[in-house]
């Protein structure tokens, strides 16, 4: 059983509260109209998330999948229900190779009255099982606040 992860630092952006590991760098860019934050864990693990005003869930993975497809041809794309920053959420969990790697990545979409919110996460198949539960922890400190 993995132990459960610590989030010890805070993120927050405008409406946009999570907390992830200390560990982890962190990298804003923010545009008139949307902003992202990448996360980098240890090794290939790495989370996105992004708000934006003007497109759709559909649109961002819509998007997403064409960028990794063109990447990824051979790519296996299985869909899936959620939730994120308690809204539902589309979803979808891609997997890849890269590198002589075998890699996960999952996505979720949600539309709320900030904005699309959109988020990504990606490991290879080594580490999968001793970083989802920190991907699965961040993902369910995401809140949306009041300003």
């Amino acid at each position: 059983m993995n132990p459960v992860p610590v989030l010890d630092t805070r993120f927050e952006h405008g409406f946009f509260e999570m907390r992830h590991p200390s560990s982890w760098k962190v990298d804003l860019e923010v545009s008139e109209d949307s902003w992202r934050v990448t996360l980098q864990g240890p090794g290939t693990a790495m989370m996105i998330v992004v708000s934006d005003l003007e497109a759709t869930d559909d649109e961002l993975i819509e998007a997403t999948l064409e960028v990794l497809k063109e990447d990824y041809p051979e790519m296996e794309i299985e869909g899936f229900k959620g939730d994120l920053c308690g809204f539902p959420a589309i979803g979808y969990e891609v997997r890849f190779f890269c590198y002589d790697l075998s890699n996960v990545c999952k996505m979720l979409a949600t539309p709320s009255e900030e904005g699309t919110i959109f988020l990504l996460f990606q490991c290879d198949d080594y580490t999968i099982a001793e970083i989802e539960p920190v991907f699965f922890a961040i993902r369910n400190s995401m809140k949306i606040v009041s300003e």
